[in-house]
């Protein structure tokens, strides 16, 4: 990595570790892109994290067992299909997180507290309706978030 010249008194630290959101969108697939070619010039450890929102699935699903285990494996796979093309694009450790719940709270509270990454990368996507994805949370996640934020647009 180029040196960067920085100003008296402040340092400007390497980035070991990034956390990028996924979910199935275009600004996904460029944080995603973003996510991987910053980790090859960093030699950093790359995390996915995708969070399943109560709204990813009906009400039907959600009082089905099966169902929902079924939606969970899909968006598992999902997650791990990423994950392989970041390995084979040449990031050598490739870690995920998937949890359950509202995708700002999930990354700020519990992956980021889990993960300790210096840098998060989130899609701008905004979905209409009652669907929110990472990008209709970008705001509360750069205002909360304890790391570096880049929104991938």
């Amino acid at each position: 990595m180029a040196k960067v010249a920085s100003f008296p008194g402040t340092s400007i630290q390497p980035v070991r570790h990034i956390m990028v959101g996924v979910e199935p969108t275009d600004t996904t697939q460029l944080g995603l892109q973003l996510a991987v070619a910053r980790a090859l010039t960093e030699h950093a450890t790359l995390t996915l994290a995708m969070v399943m929102e109560p709204y990813d699935v009906s009400v039907y699903v959600r009082m089905n067992t099966q169902l929902l285990d079924r939606a969970r494996t899909g968006m598992r796979h999902r997650l791990h299909t990423y994950a392989r093309l970041a390995r084979k694009a040449g990031v050598t450790t490739v870690t995920t997180f998937f949890a359950e719940g509202m995708p700002g709270d999930v990354l700020v509270n519990e992956a980021i507290p889990q993960v300790k990454p210096d840098l998060l990368i989130v899609g701008a996507e905004t979905k209409v309706g009652a669907h929110r994805h990472f990008g209709s949370q970008v705001a509360y996640v750069v205002r909360y978030a304890p790391c570096t934020v880049t929104v991938a647009r």
